[in-house]
Protein backbone atom coordinates (compact mmCIF):
# COMPACT_ATOMS: atom_id res chain seq x y z
CA UNK A 1 0.00 0.00 0.00
CA UNK A 2 1.24 3.28 -0.95
CA UNK A 3 0.44 6.90 0.96
CA UNK A 4 0.31 9.92 -1.45
CA UNK A 5 2.67 12.72 -0.01
CA UNK A 6 0.39 14.95 1.89
CA UNK A 7 2.90 17.75 0.63
CA UNK A 8 1.49 17.59 -2.53
CA UNK A 9 -1.90 18.72 -1.27
CA UNK A 10 -1.11 22.22 -0.31
CA UNK A 11 0.83 23.22 -3.40
CA UNK A 12 -1.77 22.38 -5.49
CA UNK A 13 -4.65 24.23 -2.45
CA UNK A 14 -2.27 27.11 -3.43
CA UNK A 15 -2.62 27.03 -6.96
CA UNK A 16 -6.17 27.24 -6.70
CA UNK A 17 -6.11 30.25 -4.17
CA UNK A 18 -4.19 32.23 -6.87
CA UNK A 19 -6.61 31.70 -8.81
CA UNK A 20 -9.17 32.28 -6.94
CA UNK A 21 -7.56 35.47 -5.64
CA UNK A 22 -9.58 37.40 -8.07
CA UNK A 23 -6.81 39.74 -8.37
CA UNK A 24 -4.85 41.77 -11.58
CA UNK A 25 -2.60 38.05 -11.87
CA UNK A 26 -5.67 35.99 -11.47
CA UNK A 27 -7.56 37.76 -14.62
CA UNK A 28 -3.81 38.18 -17.08
CA UNK A 29 -3.60 34.20 -16.62
CA UNK A 30 -7.36 33.80 -17.30
CA UNK A 31 -6.98 36.06 -20.79
CA UNK A 32 -3.85 34.04 -21.82
CA UNK A 33 -5.09 31.02 -21.11
CA UNK A 34 -7.92 31.37 -23.34
CA UNK A 35 -6.02 33.03 -26.08
CA UNK A 36 -3.64 29.34 -25.76
CA UNK A 37 -7.37 27.50 -26.46
CA UNK A 38 -7.99 29.87 -28.90
CA UNK A 39 -4.42 29.39 -30.76
CA UNK A 40 -3.19 32.45 -30.02
CA UNK A 41 0.11 33.36 -28.47
CA UNK A 42 1.93 36.52 -27.67
CA UNK A 43 5.68 37.35 -27.52
CA UNK A 44 4.68 38.51 -23.73
CA UNK A 45 3.36 34.61 -23.26
CA UNK A 46 6.22 33.26 -24.73
CA UNK A 47 8.50 35.34 -22.38
CA UNK A 48 6.27 34.55 -19.55
CA UNK A 49 6.46 30.79 -20.35
CA UNK A 50 10.41 30.91 -20.27
CA UNK A 51 10.78 33.09 -17.24
CA UNK A 52 8.15 30.94 -15.22
CA UNK A 53 10.46 28.27 -13.14
CA UNK A 54 9.80 24.74 -14.11
CA UNK A 55 8.25 23.72 -11.25
CA UNK A 56 5.49 26.89 -11.07
CA UNK A 57 5.05 25.91 -14.95
CA UNK A 58 3.74 21.75 -13.58
CA UNK A 59 1.92 23.35 -11.07
CA UNK A 60 -0.25 25.91 -12.86
CA UNK A 61 -0.61 23.21 -16.23
CA UNK A 62 -1.80 19.98 -14.62
CA UNK A 63 -4.68 21.29 -14.44
CA UNK A 64 -6.21 17.64 -13.73
CA UNK A 65 -5.54 17.47 -10.26
CA UNK A 66 -8.43 17.85 -7.67
CA UNK A 67 -7.95 20.28 -5.10
CA UNK A 68 -8.81 19.10 -0.84
CA UNK A 69 -8.25 20.14 2.05
CA UNK A 70 -4.83 21.07 2.92
CA UNK A 71 -5.35 18.55 5.63
CA UNK A 72 -6.69 15.40 3.98
CA UNK A 73 -4.67 12.15 4.03
CA UNK A 74 -5.06 9.63 1.04
CA UNK A 75 -4.60 5.70 1.31
CA UNK A 76 -4.07 4.11 -2.43
CA UNK A 77 -3.49 0.34 -1.92
CA UNK A 78 -3.05 -2.67 -4.37
CA UNK A 79 -6.05 -4.28 -5.57
CA UNK A 80 -6.01 -8.08 -4.96
CA UNK A 81 -8.90 -10.12 -6.05
CA UNK A 82 -11.02 -11.57 -3.45
CA UNK A 83 -12.29 -15.29 -2.84
CA UNK A 84 -14.68 -14.83 -0.10
CA UNK A 85 -14.34 -18.27 1.11
CA UNK A 86 -12.67 -18.71 4.65
CA UNK A 87 -9.48 -20.82 4.07
CA UNK A 88 -9.21 -23.89 5.39
CA UNK A 89 -7.55 -23.90 9.19
CA UNK A 90 -4.04 -24.69 8.37
CA UNK A 91 -3.90 -21.87 6.01
CA UNK A 92 -5.09 -19.10 8.28
CA UNK A 93 -4.22 -20.43 11.71
CA UNK A 94 -0.58 -20.42 11.34
CA UNK A 95 -0.60 -16.96 9.64
CA UNK A 96 -2.13 -15.38 12.09
CA UNK A 97 -0.06 -16.85 15.26
CA UNK A 98 3.10 -15.95 13.56
CA UNK A 99 1.72 -11.91 13.37
CA UNK A 100 1.09 -12.79 17.39
CA UNK A 101 4.27 -13.77 17.98
CA UNK A 102 6.10 -12.07 16.03
CA UNK A 103 4.63 -8.57 16.45
CA UNK A 104 6.25 -6.17 19.04
CA UNK A 105 4.62 -3.65 21.13
CA UNK A 106 6.83 -0.12 20.32
CA UNK A 107 6.92 0.54 24.66
CA UNK A 108 5.82 -3.01 25.62
CA UNK A 109 2.25 -1.86 26.52
CA UNK A 110 -1.20 -2.52 25.69
CA UNK A 111 -3.05 -0.32 23.01
CA UNK A 112 -1.61 1.36 20.16
CA UNK A 113 0.19 4.64 18.95
CA UNK A 114 -2.93 6.68 17.07
CA UNK A 115 -6.67 6.04 17.72
CA UNK A 116 -7.83 2.97 15.40
CA UNK A 117 -12.10 2.03 14.90
CA UNK A 118 -13.93 -0.65 14.60
CA UNK A 119 -16.25 0.36 11.97
CA UNK A 120 -17.40 4.24 13.21
CA UNK A 121 -16.61 3.79 16.51
CA UNK A 122 -13.00 4.49 17.97
CA UNK A 123 -11.10 2.67 20.72
CA UNK A 124 -9.26 3.94 23.38
CA UNK A 125 -5.82 4.91 22.58
CA UNK A 126 -4.34 5.12 25.77
CA UNK A 127 -1.25 2.79 26.29
CA UNK A 128 -1.95 0.74 29.24
CA UNK A 129 0.48 -2.21 31.14
CA UNK A 130 -2.64 -3.60 32.05
CA UNK A 131 -4.35 -5.78 29.79
CA UNK A 132 -7.46 -6.33 32.16
CA UNK A 133 -7.89 -2.30 32.34
CA UNK A 134 -7.76 -2.00 28.92
CA UNK A 135 -10.29 -4.45 27.87
CA UNK A 136 -12.40 -2.94 30.63
CA UNK A 137 -12.22 0.40 29.18
CA UNK A 138 -13.02 -1.06 25.52
CA UNK A 139 -15.63 -2.62 26.46
CA UNK A 140 -17.50 -0.40 28.79
CA UNK A 141 -16.97 2.55 25.56
CA UNK A 142 -19.15 -0.18 23.42
CA UNK A 143 -21.31 -0.08 26.47
CA UNK A 144 -21.80 3.38 26.33
CA UNK A 145 -22.76 3.65 22.56
CA UNK A 146 -25.06 0.69 22.63
CA UNK A 147 -26.96 1.79 25.78
CA UNK A 148 -27.71 5.00 23.56
CA UNK A 149 -29.97 2.84 21.49
CA UNK A 150 -30.12 -0.71 22.60
CA UNK A 151 -31.23 -0.89 26.10
CA UNK A 152 -32.97 -0.19 29.20
CA UNK A 153 -31.65 0.85 32.20
CA UNK A 154 -31.28 -2.97 33.28
CA UNK A 155 -29.26 -3.95 30.49
CA UNK A 156 -26.77 -0.98 31.15
CA UNK A 157 -26.29 -2.17 34.94
CA UNK A 158 -25.87 -5.76 34.36
CA UNK A 159 -23.08 -4.53 31.57
CA UNK A 160 -21.38 -2.29 33.83
CA UNK A 161 -21.51 -5.29 36.37
CA UNK A 162 -19.19 -7.34 33.88
CA UNK A 163 -16.98 -4.91 33.24
CA UNK A 164 -16.55 -3.78 37.22
CA UNK A 165 -16.76 -7.34 38.32
CA UNK A 166 -16.60 -10.11 35.69
CA UNK A 167 -13.61 -9.00 33.61
CA UNK A 168 -10.69 -7.80 36.38
CA UNK A 169 -11.94 -11.94 37.93
CA UNK A 170 -11.11 -13.30 34.31
CA UNK A 171 -8.22 -11.63 32.85
CA UNK A 172 -6.70 -10.32 36.20
CA UNK A 173 -5.11 -13.44 36.41
CA UNK A 174 -3.23 -13.37 33.38
CA UNK A 175 -0.75 -10.69 35.14
CA UNK A 176 -1.02 -11.83 38.78
CA UNK A 177 1.23 -14.60 41.00
CA UNK A 178 4.71 -13.92 38.93
CA UNK A 179 2.89 -14.36 35.21
CA UNK A 180 3.46 -11.82 32.55
CA UNK A 181 1.12 -11.17 29.33
CA UNK A 182 3.07 -9.88 25.86
CA UNK A 183 0.80 -7.46 23.91
CA UNK A 184 0.56 -8.84 20.47
CA UNK A 185 -0.53 -7.02 17.31
CA UNK A 186 -4.10 -8.37 16.34
CA UNK A 187 -6.44 -7.44 14.01
CA UNK A 188 -9.14 -6.40 16.06
CA UNK A 189 -12.47 -7.81 14.02
CA UNK A 190 -10.77 -11.32 12.66
CA UNK A 191 -14.41 -12.58 11.85
CA UNK A 192 -15.42 -14.58 8.69
CA UNK A 193 -16.72 -11.20 6.60
CA UNK A 194 -13.12 -10.08 6.78
CA UNK A 195 -11.60 -12.94 5.96
CA UNK A 196 -10.81 -14.55 2.40
CA UNK A 197 -8.26 -16.23 -0.35
CA UNK A 198 -6.13 -14.49 -3.31
CA UNK A 199 -7.17 -15.74 -6.08
CA UNK A 200 -4.13 -15.67 -7.61
CA UNK A 201 -1.82 -16.58 -4.84
CA UNK A 202 -4.33 -18.80 -2.84
CA UNK A 203 -2.96 -17.69 0.32
CA UNK A 204 -5.34 -15.96 2.85
CA UNK A 205 -6.44 -12.09 3.06
CA UNK A 206 -7.46 -10.40 5.71
CA UNK A 207 -8.75 -6.53 6.02
CA UNK A 208 -10.66 -4.45 7.26
CA UNK A 209 -8.47 -4.11 10.54
CA UNK A 210 -9.10 -2.45 14.03
CA UNK A 211 -5.61 -3.01 14.92
CA UNK A 212 -4.30 -2.92 18.15
CA UNK A 213 -1.63 -4.60 20.75
CA UNK A 214 -3.74 -6.81 23.30
CA UNK A 215 -3.70 -10.05 24.21
CA UNK A 216 -3.42 -12.75 21.58
CA UNK A 217 -6.44 -14.71 22.63
CA UNK A 218 -8.77 -11.71 21.98
CA UNK A 219 -7.93 -12.63 18.17
CA UNK A 220 -10.17 -15.61 19.24
CA UNK A 221 -13.15 -13.86 20.31
CA UNK A 222 -14.20 -12.66 16.72
CA UNK A 223 -14.04 -16.68 16.08
CA UNK A 224 -17.12 -16.97 19.11
CA UNK A 225 -19.87 -14.86 17.54
CA UNK A 226 -23.01 -16.95 17.71
CA UNK A 227 -23.39 -14.98 14.02
CA UNK A 228 -20.50 -16.87 11.73
CA UNK A 229 -18.99 -18.71 14.76
CA UNK A 230 -15.88 -20.83 13.90
CA UNK A 231 -15.51 -24.56 13.97
CA UNK A 232 -13.74 -25.81 17.02
CA UNK A 233 -10.87 -26.99 14.14
CA UNK A 234 -9.95 -23.36 13.99
CA UNK A 235 -9.17 -22.91 17.22
CA UNK A 236 -7.44 -26.13 17.91
CA UNK A 237 -4.78 -25.51 14.79
CA UNK A 238 -4.23 -22.02 16.17
CA UNK A 239 -3.23 -23.68 19.87
CA UNK A 240 -0.78 -25.89 17.81
CA UNK A 241 1.48 -22.62 17.53
CA UNK A 242 0.43 -20.68 20.07
CA UNK A 243 -0.46 -22.27 23.41
CA UNK A 244 -3.35 -21.02 25.70
CA UNK A 245 -1.68 -18.54 28.40
CA UNK A 246 -1.86 -19.65 32.18
CA UNK A 247 -4.33 -20.15 33.41
CA UNK A 248 -5.31 -22.61 30.90
CA UNK A 249 -8.20 -23.32 33.02
CA UNK A 250 -9.64 -20.06 32.09
CA UNK A 251 -9.33 -20.13 28.65
CA UNK A 252 -12.69 -20.94 28.01
CA UNK A 253 -13.71 -18.19 30.18
CA UNK A 254 -11.82 -15.72 28.53
CA UNK A 255 -13.11 -17.00 24.83
CA UNK A 256 -16.60 -16.29 26.16
CA UNK A 257 -15.74 -13.04 27.32
CA UNK A 258 -13.84 -11.53 24.50
CA UNK A 259 -16.66 -13.32 22.49
CA UNK A 260 -18.97 -10.82 24.28
CA UNK A 261 -17.80 -7.33 23.03
CA UNK A 262 -17.23 -9.36 19.34
CA UNK A 263 -20.72 -10.17 19.42
CA UNK A 264 -21.33 -6.42 21.18
CA UNK A 265 -19.69 -5.02 17.86
CA UNK A 266 -21.87 -6.68 15.76
CA UNK A 267 -24.94 -5.76 16.87
CA UNK A 268 -23.49 -2.06 16.48
CA UNK A 269 -22.30 -2.30 13.31
CA UNK A 270 -25.02 -4.45 11.32
CA UNK A 271 -28.50 -2.67 11.13
CA UNK A 272 -31.35 -5.09 11.90
CA UNK A 273 -29.68 -7.25 14.13
CA UNK A 274 -32.34 -9.32 16.22
CA UNK A 275 -31.04 -8.59 19.86
CA UNK A 276 -32.86 -11.04 22.32
CA UNK A 277 -32.78 -10.17 26.07
CA UNK A 278 -32.38 -13.66 28.73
Amino acid sequence: MYEIVPEIVPKVVQRRRRENDGGERTTEERERRRRENDGEKTTEDSTEEKERPSDEKERYDDGAMAIYPSSLRILVMEFVPIDHTLPSPAQLCARIAEMHRTSVSPNGMFGFPVPTYLGQFSQPPEWDSNWAAMFGRMLDRLVQFSSEVLWDDRCRAEFKRLVRNTVPRILGPLQSDGRSLKPCLVHGDLAIGNIGVNMQTGRPVVFSPSGLYAHNEYELGSWCRRTGAFSWAYFREYQKHFPPSDPVEQWDDRLRLYGIKSSLSHILLTPNTVVQYQ
